[in-house]
């Protein structure tokens, strides 16, 4: 375990000489301690957290690599959620990863069909998110996050029913 946490801290030690000294503007920070847990079935997918910075485009989100179970569709995108909605990780948050989806959050109901994932959440993500940027920061994550299943190229979402009038700054 320690060779882990060595592990751990020579690659975010690596990453953020990297976006340093080349500029580098987009880092998948991989999660050790998740992969070594992962099960015959496991997959390796994206979810989209922001990152800090000057001159930051609202909608620019940064993938890092989470083994969800081996699903489609449906189980695929809820589990996929389960991961964004956890925020990012220790490691990740130390390369200035953060999320703008407020705590207590709850997917409500989720639907694929031909292409297009429409997911209902819970009044919370639509409160206290004053700002234009932290609403397309939110946007951003969820969309980015269920386009990385394979054959989704719309993502629809809604509060509570409604898809006017929602996640607006």
């Amino acid at each position: 375990m320690f060779a882990v946490a060595i592990a751990v801290v020579i690659a975010v030690v690596i990453a953020a000489a990297l976006i340093v000294s080349t500029g580098i503007k987009e880092v998948v920070v991989p999660d050790p301690v998740v992969t070594m847990q992962t099960i015959e079935g496991d997959i390796p997918l994206s979810v989209y957290f922001g990152k800090e910075g000057k001159n930051v485009d609202c909608s620019r989100v940064f993938g890092v690599t989470r083994f969800v179970e081996s699903a489609t569709g449906v189980g695929t995108a809820r589990s996929l959620l389960a991961e964004l909605l956890k925020g990012p990780l220790p490691p990740e948050e130390a390369v200035g990863l953060f999320t703008s989806i407020p705590e207590g959050v709850v997917v409500q109901s989720l639907v694929i069909e031909d292409g297009v994932v429409m997911v209902d959440f819970n009044q919370t993500l639509d409160e206290n998110i004053g700002g234009s940027c932290r609403v397309t920061s939110i946007r951003s994550q969820i969309t980015e996050t269920l386009k990385g299943i394979f054959g989704v190229s719309e993502v629809h979402i809604s509060i509570n029913g409604e898809t006017e009038d929602i996640l607006q700054p």
